[in-house]
């Protein structure tokens, strides 16, 4: 499961540090906020347990640990996500790109749980299979 997380968290990073170099900075600011990098730091969390994981015996901590902070992270993201749907005080241009990047973030979280609880069915299976 190291690699799935590495590649999600490489996602995650590609995702934040786009939202924020691609977004539009809000009127009356010289920027595009920086919670736009939010992706990118779950990314790097996500990051940092994916290469703990390869030690064997911190794997199953890590990556419960890993599958913690992909969750929180889907529930906050999903939570803003609804939020910026819903408002419409915001300029349309800087409404879309949250919602394309919150989408995304969303869905990669999303998957990386996917990936963990059947990792973890399997690791139970093997487990009581005696492999």
């Amino acid at each position: 499961m190291a690699i799935p997380t590495l590649v999600i968290a490489l996602l995650l990073i590609l995702t934040g540090v786009g939202g924020y170099f691609l977004g539009h900075p809000a009127p009356g600011a010289d920027h595009v906020s920086y919670t736009a990098l939010i992706p990118a730091v779950v990314g790097l969390i996500l990051g940092i347990l994916g290469a703990i994981s390869f030690n064997e015996k911190a794997r199953k901590h890590v990556m419960h640990l890993a599958a913690m902070v992909g969750l929180l992270s889907a529930i906050g993201d999903g939570m803003q996500l609804l939020k910026t749907i819903n408002n419409t005080d915001t300029p349309a241009d800087i409404r879309q790109m949250k919602i394309i990047s919150m989408s995304v973030t969303l869905f990669l979280c999303v998957v990386f749980l996917v990936l963990c609880i059947r990792s973890f069915i399997n690791a139970r299976k093997n487990r009581v299979a005696g492999k």
